[in-house]
């Protein structure tokens, strides 16, 4: 991770995730990239964050209607 990465995390998380969320950004900080691979959206996360969530520690999000668990078969 990157030293403005670090930053940001440490710093701007929010401000980040809520910018991001506004613009229609594509996030690049790993660490709200995978939690949008997780299945979690910028609202969600602008929510964890903002109540204090380690998003990091996130675990993959169930879809609604789907057998699977963050991807994962579960048959």
């Amino acid at each position: 991770m990157g030293v403005l990465h670090k930053h940001l995390h440490s710093w701007h998380l929010l401000q980040y995730i809520t910018v991001a969320r506004e613009r229609s950004w594509m996030p690049h900080l790993l660490v709200v990239a995978r939690a949008i691979d997780n299945g979690y959206t910028l609202l969600e996360l602008e929510t964890f964050v903002r109540n204090g969530v380690d998003i990091a520690n996130l675990s993959p999000k169930a879809t609604p209607g789907c057998k699977k668990l963050g991807c994962l078969d579960l048959d």
